[in-house]
C-alpha cells in the first residue's frame, strides 16, 4: 500500500526524544507516505508528459521520461508520453465540440 513504517531510533541517554515529521515527539511512529499518491497523480496529468517530452527534445535528457515510465527505450517512452498528451487533447476536443454544439442549438 501507500503507508510504510519508518523506524525512528531511540534517543541516547540524556537526549530528548526526536520529533517526528509532524513535530510530535514519539519514539517510534508510523508515518503515512503521501508522496507515492502524489507521484501517481502527477504521472496521470498530461502536463507531466508534455514537460518530459519537451525536456527530452530541447535538452536531450530522458530523465523525466524515465521517471514516468521506467523503461530503457527512450523512443518508446517519448511515444507513450505523446500518446497521453494526444489522448488528453482528443478528450478535451470532444468535450469542447459537445459543449459548443449543445449551446449553439439552444
Amino acid at each position: 500500500g501507500v503507508a510504510r513504517q519508518i523506524r525512528i531510533p531511540e534517543p541516547a541517554p540524556g537526549q530528548s526524544e526526536r520529533p517526528c515529521r509532524d513535530q510530535v515527539s514519539v519514539r517510534c511512529r508510523a508515518v503515512v507516505d503521501h508522496t507515492a499518491a502524489l507521484t501517481a497523480f502527477a504521472k496521470v496529468l498530461p502536463l507531466t508528459h508534455a514537460l518530459a517530452v519537451m525536456r527530452y527534445g530541447l535538452l536531450d535528457s530522458s530523465a523525466g521520461l524515465h521517471d514516468i515510465w521506467g523503461m530503457h527505450s527512450t523512443t518508446a517512452m517519448a511515444a507513450l508520453s505523446l500518446g497521453v498528451v494526444g489522448a488528453f487533447a482528443a478528450l478535451l476536443l470532444a468535450v469542447a465540440i459537445r459543449t459548443f454544439s449543445r449551446t449553439s442549438v439552444q
